[in-house]
């Protein structure tokens, strides 16, 4: 309370006296204690009119995003803390249940997912091991890696911070290997364990299915260029996979294990890279639906996600103001009608960098329609129920096609 009392009397001084009248109170609190300042001094040395400016707006923001965060602890105070035990033993049993899986396998699917992922990971050290360092690979570890983990959650010079992914990289520094390996292999790890749930979600449909389309999906360019390059793409990709795992997990059983996986993995993929929010939307509108008679557990998660995403922005605003976050001067909007005209390209490019080669964008749309349609028909034509499961990732893909291109044409940013 003492935090907010003191952050709401600064937006209230800096708001209503404004910036002349901030600098005669501290001038005059100054000629109280004994010393002698001019205005002058402290307008062009001790207060610019720039920082002000920052100051004003960030006091404000800080004010209500603390009381709205105390307001939320103070209505979950109790069950925060019976959470804590239940925090624990769930993520114990999610460190433990995919050893679990793995032994109850038969022999012939054993050895063919130990080949497969053995084999790409193979592939991904050797990479790993001979690509020249680039740019931006550079950059993160000069700047974030090797000046720790405080250092990487709270600077945010430009979007090229990838914050979670810059910890884990940090971490990692601790260990005495090769700079190239303690930025990369948080990249590797993250892109087998994005395949390895890819597999886990595919395999209730078919098990042949799951390891033919797991194989696929880490021999494509896209996913093979950020298992192996030090950026947080992959991390944040894994995170969408756990969302959509602990969604499906969560309205098979209702488990609140589940949900709280789920909140975990929004908040691990906001934090790696602000653009989470694209997924973020989708997969929260998702759960919005289904939990339309259970609204309170909707509320109940969006305020937990609200806390965490307070708490672990919070830093990062205060030592680089909030429009370090939110503006960005290398992707803008533009007109919508340029954005119409460079759509296809934009689409044509995008599919030619997933693949890995030059492809008929009318190719990539034919199957994207295929998909498309076949879910709408499993939707709103085939009858499953809730206990099959299989319902709801199906839901949760729909959702994702259908509702993804609405939000790349209200951003209009190419």
């Amino acid at each position: 309370m003492g935090l907010i009392a003191l952050l709401t009397l600064e937006a209230l001084l800096l708001n209503g006296l404004g910036y002349e009248g901030v600098l005669r109170l501290w001038q005059t609190i100054v000629n109280m204690a004994g010393s002698k300042v001019s205005l002058e001094v402290l307008r062009e040395h001790r207060f610019k009119l720039d920082v002000f400016a920052f100051q004003r707006s960030f006091s404000v923001i800080a004010a209500l995003g603390w009381t709205l965060v105390y307001a939320l602890l103070k209505q979950q105070q109790q069950a925060i803390v019976q959470a804590i035990p239940f925090v624990k033993q769930s993520l114990k049993q999610a460190i433990y249940s995919p050893v679990t899986l793995l032994k109850s396998l038969s022999s012939r699917e054993k050895l063919v997912f130990y080949v497969a992922f053995g084999s790409f990971a193979a592939v991904y050290a050797f990479f790993i091991a001979t690509l020249p360092i680039y740019y931006d690979e550079a950059w993160t570890y000069l700047v974030f890696t090797r000046k720790g983990v405080i250092e990487s959650a709270t600077y945010y010079p430009m979007p090229n911070n990838h914050v979670f992914f810059s910890m884990l990289t940090a971490l990692f520094s601790l260990v005495k290997i090769l700079p190239t390996l303690q930025i990369r292999l948080v990249s590797a790890f993250s892109a087998l364990l994005t395949a390895f749930i890819f597999w886990r979600l595919l395999r209730d449909f078919s098990k042949t299915g799951a390891a033919l389309a797991s194989v696929f999906l880490m021999s494509l360019f896209g996913f093979f260029h950020y298992a192996v390059l030090a950026r947080g793409y992959a991390l944040q990709t894994l995170f969408v996979l756990l969302a959509v795992y602990s969604l499906q997990g969560y309205f098979t059983t209702t488990a609140k294990k589940y949900r709280l996986f789920y909140v975990l993995s929004m908040l691990g993929g906001f934090w790696t890279i602000p653009t989470f929010l694209y997924p973020a939307i989708v997969l929260h509108l998702v759960l919005f639906f289904v939990l339309n008679k259970n609204i309170k557990q909707w509320f109940q998660a969006t305020s937990q996600l609200i806390i965490g995403l307070w708490l672990v922005y919070f830093p990062l605003i205060l030592r680089n103001g909030l429009s370090a976050l939110v503006s960005n001067s290398t992707n803008e909007r533009v007109p919508f009608a340029v954005f119409l005209a460079k759509l296809p390209e934009h689409l044509h490019l995008t599919l030619n960098f997933l693949i890995g080669f030059n492809t008929s964008l009318q190719v990539g749309l034919y199957c994207f329609l295929g998909l498309f349609f076949c879910l709408i028909y499993l939707f709103f034509f085939k009858k499953f129920t809730i206990e099959t499961g299989k319902i709801w990732l199906l839901n949760v893909l729909f959702f994702a096609l259908f509702l993804s291109p609405f939000l790349l044409f209200l951003h209009s940013v190419i």
